[in-house]
C-alpha cells in the first residue's frame, strides 16, 4: 500500500486571547479572538515523514493513520528576534 496525503503546507493559526480575555474582564464584552495565520511550505523530505501510513482495512475501506496532537519545540539555545 502507497501513503496518501503527503501535505504540502503546513497552517499554523495563533490566536490572540490576551485582548478577548481583557475586553471580558475589565469591559463586560466579549470581542473574538484576533488570528494569525502563518503557512510554511513543506520539503520534500518533511512532506514524507508527515504521510499518513496505511494500518488496515476496515468494513469502510482502507485505513490510515489519524493525526492526535502537534505542538511546537522551541529550542533552548537560539534566541529568535520578534517582528513586534
Amino acid at each position: 500500500m502507497t501513503n496518501i496525503n503527503a501535505p504540502k503546507i503546513l497552517t499554523v493559526i495563533f490566536a490572540d486571547t490576551y485582548r478577548t480575555m481583557q475586553s471580558i474582564v475589565y469591559e463586560n464584552e466579549h470581542v473574538p479572538y484576533r488570528k494569525r495565520i502563518v503557512q510554511i511550505e513543506l520539503t520534500p523530505e518533511q512532506r514524507k515523514a508527515l504521510e499518513r501510513r496505511y494500518t488496515g482495512h476496515g468494513s469502510s475501506g482502507e485505513m490510515y493513520e489519524e493525526l492526535l496532537e502537534c505542538w511546537f519545540e522551541p529550542d533552548e539555545d537560539e534566541e529568535v528576534e520578534s517582528d513586534e
